[in-house]
């Protein structure tokens, strides 16, 4: 009977499975140092911006800040996001996925999202005289780490400032033009915006009263910005036909009550506006 003889194993076979066994187990010890010595990246709101705003639309951006406290960069890989304002969801944009946040720094996220105050309510003037309105965000945000993706949930609610319709103010008219057809009168309107923020101004324009005599109407042409708080003055010639010239002429004794019916062009819509106002005329 022939003897089992054991046969050595070869020696460099050993190395072999030696190095295998102590780079699985470096690797292993390696992840588990990553995973321990991973922070979870924090996620906070920071403020809703109004830009662009206008009596027609506005675009509101909620900007987040993510924290990262690790000694490695992170991306930005998914987001999740729901925008409404007075219960009304509002298509919103999203800050671009691979978006980097530095090591041991923060990132703003910026969701901007364009509102069209029309959309929000039956009657856009109805809409402007409300001071403020309530939205809501919700979502998750996704960021890729050594332990997969991180989701980060977000949730705000809170009030935006509804633009306000520029108030108008009457100066002392001027007789500027006298003629046997005749007058022409230099009204000057001053328009301030009450908005913290810029506000452009297409046109005004509408019908004119005068101590009760409709004088016809007029149109300011483009206005331009109006500065947040800010005011702007333009002078408006007012053609009178002899019949109306006339008939404003025998009341023009003190204090004469002017009257304005028409609208305010802003952001591609027009918002009607109504002013009285009583002014002494210019000698």
């Amino acid at each position: 009977m022939r003897a089992f003889v054991a046969q050595p194993y070869p020696m460099h076979r050993l190395h072999i499975a030696l190095l295998s066994i102590t780079s699985f187990t470096a690797c292993a010890s390696l992840k588990q140092l990553t995973e321990k010595a991973f922070a979870e990246p924090t996620l906070t709101f920071k403020e809703a911006r109004l830009q662009s705003v206008s009596l027609g639309s506005a675009t509101v951006d909620l900007v987040y800040s993510v924290r990262n406290p690790n000694p490695i960069g992170l991306s930005l890989t998914e987001v999740k996001y729901a925008f409404s304002i007075e219960g009304k969801q509002v298509i919103a944009g999203a800050p671009p996925q691979g978006l980097h946040i530095p090591t041991e720094g923060v990132a703003d996220l910026e969701f901007p999202a364009s509102v069209k105050f029309a959309e929000l309510a039956p009657a856009i003037e109805a809409f402007l005289t409300k001071d403020s309105v309530s939205y809501q965000a919700q979502g998750e945000v996704g960021v890729a780490s050594p332990m997969g993706v991180v989701r980060l949930p977000l949730s705000i609610e809170g009030q935006l400032e509804v633009p306000k319709i520029p108030k108008l103010e009457f100066g002392s008219p001027r007789v500027s033009r006298l003629s046997t057809e005749g007058a022409t009168l230099d009204l000057p309107i001053t328009l301030t915006n009450r908005n913290s923020y810029p506000l452009p101004i297409q046109s005004v324009s509408g019908a004119l009263q005068i101590a009760g005599a409709s004088v016809g109407s007029f149109s300011s042409g483009e206005i331009g910005e109006l500065e947040g708080k800010g005011s702007r003055q333009v002078t408006l010639p007012v053609t009178l036909h002899l019949p109306q010239a006339a008939q404003v002429a025998t009341r023009l004794k003190g204090a004469v009550e002017i009257g304005f019916t028409g609208e305010v062009a802003s952001g591609g819509v027009s918002i009607p506006v109504r002013h009285t106002q009583a002014v002494h005329f210019q000698q």
